[in-house]
Parts: structure tokens; sequence; C-alpha cells
């Protein structure tokens, strides 16, 4: 009965802390790793952020994806675009501190489907807080215009991720969540009524 109270509440578990960095990513030894572990660094505007599919159970595993207007290259090659994926919460090391129109540096490795991918604990940061790792970095290069890596649609409908999308995953759990509090009140009801009997 408490659970049905709680869930008729709305009331959620707390977060789980799972995400563990070897380092601090804001080190010179993250930038030194960077350089020798990591497939691209670079520097870039976001353009878009995109959750690759709306669901009814999301997990904190899920990705999202980044469009980013590259500005500067340090490592790797990339065109004017490049297209990096994340975990939606940082449980999952993700990185969740995008935010459309803000430049960024970011360090991240090719997946085995072929895509950029980041974390948490790489060298991605707001290029503003970036003063220490672009010390270490030095000058880079400009992206390469005729780089086949460039910006791709995700192979699914992909659903703007603070969009409309994210409200009906709500709305389900709110009625179904009433669902359950209705069958849980017949069930006493009818309980009752046999105890009587």
């Amino acid at each position: 009965m408490i659970f049905l109270l709680a869930a008729a509440l709305g009331v959620q578990p707390e977060r789980a802390l799972a995400c563990s960095c070897a380092f601090h990513p804001n080190s010179e030894e993250s930038v030194q790793f960077a350089l020798e572990r990591k497939d691209v660094i670079f520097a870039g505007t976001v353009q878009r952020i995109e959750s690759l599919r709306s669901k009814l159970v999301i997990s904190s595993a899920d990705q999202i994806h980044i469009v980013l207007e590259v500005s500067e290259v340090w490592k790797g090659t990339l065109g004017p675009e490049a297209s990096v994926y994340t975990a939606l919460h940082s449980e999952s090391c993700g990185y969740e501190n995008f935010q459309k129109g803000e430049a960024y540096l970011v360090s991240a490795n090719v997946s085995g489907t072929h895509k950029l991918v980041t974390s948490l604990c790489d060298l991605t940061m707001p290029l503003s807080s970036a003063a220490g790792p672009l010390s270490v970095l030095g000058n880079g290069y400009a992206p390469d215009e005729d780089s086949a890596m460039k910006a791709s649609l995700p192979s699914q409908p992909a659903h703007t991720a603070f969009g409309l999308s994210a409200q009906k995953p709500t709305l389900f759990r709110a009625a179904l969540t009433l669902a359950a509090a209705l069958i849980a009140v017949l069930v006493i009801v009818r309980l009752r009524k046999r105890g009587k009997r």
C-alpha cells in the first residue's frame, strides 16, 4: 500500500552514482591521456541536441546526439560539423552539460558503430572553463572542409531532448499510476465486502 501511495504521489528513488573517473577532466594528466588515447580532440559550438528515441522506460545509459559546429581541431580529422554521442545521465558517465549555442572542448573515441562517443570522464567541458587544457594543447588547426566525418542524422527518428516527446512518458506514467491506485482501491473494497459475509 505504501508503494502505491508513493507511486501516486510521484515519489521517485534518488539517482545512483555509478560513474567514477580515474582523474579530474581538467587536469594536465587528462590532457595527456586524451592526446595519447582519444581519436579526436576539438572545440565546437552546439547546434542541436537530440534524443535518439522516445520510449516508456528510460535508462541513464540511453544516448543523446549532439551536433557541433567545429571551430578548431587538435587531434583527428573532422569536417565543419561533428556528431557526438554521450549517455543521457552522469550516472552512466554521460556528459550532461551540453547546452545549445555554447562552445565546448570535446575529446571522443570512435565506437564500434562508427560514432564519436564522449563521456563525463573525457576531456569534455565548456570552452570557457578550459583555459588549463587549452594551454597544454597549444594551437590547433582548422576543420577539414572535405572530411567524411560530418554530422549525420541518427538511424532512428530523433526527438528533441527537451521537447514534447519528453512529456509523453510522464503522462503515461501518471495514467498508469492512477490506474494502479484505482485497482488497489477496488481490491480493498472487494476484500472488505467478503470479510463482512
